[in-house]
């Protein structure tokens, strides 16, 4: 399921990666992309593409740069990113600072879960 400000890229195809607490599939599977018709668990979901296929699944971490104010980093399977704003653009942010944005009121940082990818 995915927020109303993710789906727009999701549907398009230029959204083809999310980040969660713990994947629930496996490279191979295939993925419903979904969202709600109207308030969650109280309404229809809605498909937003049809089927993809998990392409991977990587441990991600994502944590404030302690010496830089405002700056942060994204470790996957235990390597940095470089290219933190492309990164950014793949999950469906405007840019990396969107992105740290979005996860300090979502979650807390640091913040520990899984990449998943989709084709």
């Amino acid at each position: 399921m995915f927020q109303p400000r993710f789906q727009p890229a999701v549907a398009a195809g230029t959204k083809n990666q999310t980040i969660r607490p713990k994947a629930r599939c496996k490279p191979g599977d295939e993925l419903s992309l979904r969202k709600w018709k109207d308030k969650p668990y109280r309404s229809l979901q809605l498909p937003l593409r049809d089927t993809v296929r998990c392409t991977a699944v990587q441990a991600v971490r994502i944590f404030p740069d302690i010496w830089v104010g405002g700056g942060f980093h994204i470790m996957l399977d235990g390597q940095p990113v470089a290219d933190l704003d492309a990164f950014a653009k793949a999950d469906g942010f405007k840019d990396e600072h969107d992105m740290r944005a979005w996860f300090e009121s979502t979650h807390e940082l640091p913040f520990e879960g899984e990449l998943i990818k989709w084709k």
